[in-house]
């Protein structure tokens, strides 16, 4: 019986490997995303064809709108980076099934509650939004990163109520492997979806 054990251990170590490599390569493709394709829906990050202008070479770049934002609510600009691109890869345009808009894949009926008056629509908006909320979750977590990106990705009541899902765990780690890859410089390729 000890050689099975032994096994068992052995095959779990590899698992465990294989899903941290898997996690590391693949940074924006979340649990949501795999969910459903399982069920045979459009990933929830897909791009949505959404109303509006084109960008403009004014308009300024997804990093510097994340980067002010964070700056403004004194947050991690790497955190707050990372939680954008997992999210859509600082992709404006992108609209979840759930009605998510935007680079930091903001529901618009949170925008109405943390924001009012400000376009989940607009890139600097959406980034403002989506670091106040980020910021209240750590907040209200006590500046636990992990618990609040739990509830950035799950909300949370669902939180509170039943510790972290499978798949928030998930992304909790892909989110804080991809931020420590930020704050040492090193760059994914843009996403492609």
């Amino acid at each position: 019986m000890r050689p099975l054990r032994w096994i068992e251990l052995v095959l779990a170590t590899v698992l465990l490997a294989l899903l941290v490599v898997a996690a590391w390569w693949h940074p924006v493709r979340t649990p949501a995303a795999t969910a459903d394709a399982r069920l045979g829906l459009p990933a929830a990050d897909a791009p949505v064809d959404t109303p509006g202008p084109p960008s403009t070479p004014s308009t300024p770049a997804p990093k510097q709108l994340l980067d002010a934002a964070a700056d403004r609510h004194h947050l991690d600009r790497s955190l707050v980076e990372a939680v954008a691109y997992w999210e859509s890869g600082w992709d404006q345009s992108r609209v979840s099934v759930t009605g998510a808009v935007g680079l930091m894949q903001v529901q618009p009926v949170t925008a109405e509650e943390v924001g009012p008056g400000l376009d989940v629509r607009s890139g600097a908006d959406n980034a403002e939004l989506g670091v106040r909320v980020l910021g209240q979750y750590l907040q209200r977590y006590g500046g636990d990163q992990a618990r609040a990106l739990a509830a950035y990705y799950q909300g949370p009541g669902a939180l509170d109520e039943n510790g972290p899902y499978p798949d928030t765990r998930v992304y909790v780690y892909g989110i804080e492997a991809l931020a420590s890859r930020f704050a040492r410089g090193e760059w994914p390729p843009p996403n492609t979806g």
